[in-house]
């Protein structure tokens, strides 16, 4: 019987998400194999399934995405494709989805269904995961009045 290795899923997600290393890195920082590493992020949610696992030591697609960010001394701006209203966007798996809520995901997890991602800095191409926040449409139309973003009435 295989000997069970025990992996702290936070020390995972700290070098992996927040030190944004790639899979093949993280696994030999960690002394494990990178099917131990790929186990323990479907744990988390930040890879979908075993054939994703494997692509990801592969091409690495969320280095890639980090890597489609300009950082500044303020906000992490998407530089690839904008929504014209200004928004970061990307495709997975043919499906368009927001930079940002992306950038929230493989730094937080996974996002409660009827929760979105909102910024605390207001710009909409901004990927930072601290600038970033959890809310309902209410809070986000709340947060949009007091930020005086809205519309002439």
């Amino acid at each position: 019987m295989p000997k069970k290795i025990d992996i702290d899923i936070e020390l995972i997600k700290k070098i992996y998400v927040e030190k944004m290393w790639s899979l093949p890195k993280t696994a030999k920082i960690l002394g494990v194999s990178e099917g131990t590493i790929a186990i323990q992020l479907r744990k988390l949610g930040l890879i979908r399934s075993r054939t994703l696992g494997v692509q990801l030591s592969r091409c690495k697609p969320i280095d890639e995405f980090w890597n489609s960010i300009h950082k500044t001394n303020t906000c992490w701006l998407w530089q690839k494709y904008r929504t014209k209203s200004g928004y970061g966007l990307l495709s997975f798996n043919g499906k368009a989805i927001h930079a940002h809520r992306v950038a929230w995901q493989l730094s937080n997890g996974k996002i409660p269904d009827g929760l979105y991602v909102l910024h605390h800095c207001d710009n909409r191409p901004c990927c930072r995961p601290d600038h970033l926040f959890l809310g309902t449409h209410a809070d986000n139309m709340i947060y949009m009045i007091s930020k005086n973003r809205q519309g002439a009435p």
